[in-house]
């Protein structure tokens, strides 16, 4: 006797509590995270226990912490849960029941994007949205498309593979990678360009580069950048910058730094202004900075001399380790186009440029760009030393690149 096995693949499914905005539609194929950040009090789970203590964000019954989802957020872009089956109509408080597509590598998925892909295209989510963006530079993959769909004029569905198994090959076809932890500083061999003055190698562990402005010499940079120009915003193509760096103030207040995109070629005195007067007037730019005279973080974008420069509440310390991470979404860089750059100080958002109501989309840099290094000195005294650990930049390539 033969026996024969057979087999029904299907995709697995499972309910879940979707919350949002009250009234507004979430779409078929939305992206939904596990809302692993919310905290409860003590004592207040259905079911009644006194176990949990205020601020804890794992439940002790299987409650809420596996059942409620939301949005991809800032705070909230590891714990990917599925994509909605349906499409549902939040109610007055915000929510309601729907089931969500889990689990890794499910065939024949929907997912919703208001971007034209391409079959193969690796796509992720972005904060604020339930849609998919080209390119994984903020969460992990989340959908292989298997077909070629244009929904940049109008949203809609996409098909793909689920939570896809990707490897770094198919990664890399996808997206364009800079990664630089300074095992030393060879200019010719890093691609990297001198700023000015003094940058080089330390003998620290794991890596750290110097860069110096001239010794007791007011208004002088320093610093390095990428010697080539390949990094520009443009819908479908978003975009993840990173660096781990340490300023020790010799001067009380007076230092000057500035750290991301910024389009000037030259290695003379033209991205910062003399006397803490912040970047140049004429600049293609997204970048966070300080200026000569505060000790408070800034960002800024800029396209030529339209600017928009914020200076944030987040206060900068003398001799402290900072991570920078900027992010632009992919979203297109025109009127009510959705464009969005969002900016990072040790993983917790300090701004969001690109608001549309203000005109700020046009603001946001549509030029090539370096990514750039760089510190001034803001007095005469001593020598304004900025230490960098690592420079790291994460683009997805648009389907037209190479």
């Amino acid at each position: 006797m033969t026996l024969t096995a057979a087999y029904n693949f299907e995709r697995v499914s499972r309910p879940v509590r979707l919350n949002g905005t009250a009234g507004a539609t979430v779409p078929r194929g939305a992206a939904c995270f596990y809302r692993v950040t919310a905290t409860e009090t003590a004592g207040s789970i259905p079911g009644g226990t006194t176990a949990m203590s205020a601020g804890d964000v794992v439940s002790t019954t299987a409650n809420t912490r596996e059942y409620d989802v939301e949005q991809c957020s800032i705070s909230n872009y590891e714990n990917f849960a599925g994509f909605t089956e349906r499409e549902v109509i939040l109610d007055s408080n915000g929510q309601a029941d729907v089931p969500i597509i889990v689990g890794s590598d499910q065939g024949g998925v929907t997912a919703v994007t208001n971007q034209s892909v391409t079959a193969g295209d690796l796509l992720g989510a972005m904060p604020g949205s339930w849609f998919l963006f080209r390119g994984a530079v903020f969460t992990n993959p989340l959908l292989r498309v298997t077909t070629t769909v244009d929904r940049s004029t109008t949203s809609g569905p996409v098909v793909g593979v689920g939570k896809p198994t990707v490897s770094n090959e198919e990664f890399q076809k996808y997206h364009f990678e800079y990664n630089n932890d300074f095992y030393s500083y060879v200019t010719t061999g890093e691609g990297l360009t001198t700023i000015v003055n003094t940058t080089a190698g330390t003998n620290a562990q794991n890596g750290v580069i110097s860069c110096s402005a001239a010794a007791t010499t007011d208004n002088s940079p320093g610093g390095t950048k990428t010697t080539q120009t390949c990094w520009q915003f443009a819908t479908g193509a978003a975009c993840y910058f990173e660096a781990r760096f340490q300023l020790t103030e010799v001067d009380t207040n007076a230092a000057n730094f500035l750290i991301g995109f910024q389009d000037k070629a030259g290695t003379t005195n033209t991205t910062l202004q003399d006397n803490g007067a912040g970047p140049a007037a004429s600049i293609d730019m997204a970048a966070i900075y300080k200026v000569d005279g505060s000790m408070f973080f800034r960002t800024g974008i800029s396209r030529t001399t339209a600017q928009a420069l914020v200076t944030t509440t987040t206060a900068f310390a003398s001799a402290t380790n900072y991570k920078i991470g900027i992010l632009y979404n992919g979203m297109p860089i025109t009127s009510g186009g959705g464009g969005r750059v969002f900016f990072f100080v040790n993983d917790t958002l300090i701004g969001t440029a690109g608001n549309a109501a203000s005109g700020d989309e046009l603001k946001i840099p549509n030029a090539l760009m370096f990514l750039t290094l760089l510190v001034k000195s803001g007095s005469a005294t001593g020598t304004q030393t900025m230490l960098v650990d690592y420079m790291r930049c994460r683009q997805a390539k648009l389907a037209s690149a190479i």
